[in-house]
Order: structure tokens, then C-alpha cells, then sequence
């Protein structure tokens, strides 16, 4: 209504993100990486790749991330920094805190 944009003063801004590669909310994959098994962490949120920012990032978490991609026995290295970039995708964690078992 006219009432509704006389007296919004904060008016909200988006970005839109192509989906062109499909994902299921919760999946993980890495990005960027000269192998499978290394790369940049991104997870998919509402059918959107998003990345996962470093702060407070633990290798309990990375060790759920590699759990979850089928690296079962495996000893994960944590890298910071952007290692393997930023990306062009939107940062949809940060803090992330695993416990190591959840998946």
C-alpha cells in the first residue's frame, strides 16, 4: 500500500544467485582444489552454494565435512586465509561448531 512506502525508511536490498548447478539442501563439496579431496568448503542452502566462512572453523568441523563427503579414515588439514578463494558464491555460515559425530 502508499502508507507502507511513505513510512519505510530501511528498504531491503537483495542478490540474486543462478542455480545452474543444482544442489540438495545440507550437501557439501569442495571447490577449487587440485584434487577431490581438497578445496574451498561449500554447502548448499535453499538450493544455493554457498561457502562456509573460516572463523571458529575447528578440524572437529572439518572432520564432519569430510565424514559427510566419504573421506571416512581420513585426517583432515585445516587451511586459512582463502586458500582456494573466496569465491562468487554468498557466505552462508560462519561459526560453524561441530562436535565431530554429526552429520
Amino acid at each position: 500500500s502508499s502508507s507502507c512506502a511513505v513510512s519505510c525508511t530501511h528498504p531491503r536490498a537483495i542478490r540474486c544467485y543462478e542455480t545452474e548447478n543444482n544442489c540438495i539442501d545440507g550437501q557439501a563439496r569442495l571447490v577449487n582444489g587440485s584434487i577431490a579431496q581438497t578445496g574451498r568448503v561449500e554447502v548448499c542452502v535453499d538450493g544455493v552454494w554457498g561457502s562456509v566462512c573460516d572463523i571458529g572453523w575447528t578440524k572437529s568441523d572439518a572432520f564432519v565435512v569430510c565424514k559427510q563427503l566419504g573421506y571416512v579414515n581420513s585426517e583432515p588439514l585445516i587451511y586459512i586465509n582463502s586458500k582456494y578463494g573466496k569465491g562468487n558464491v554468498p557466505m552462508v555460515y560462519s561459526n560453524v561448531n561441530c562436535n565431530g559425530w554429526d552429520l
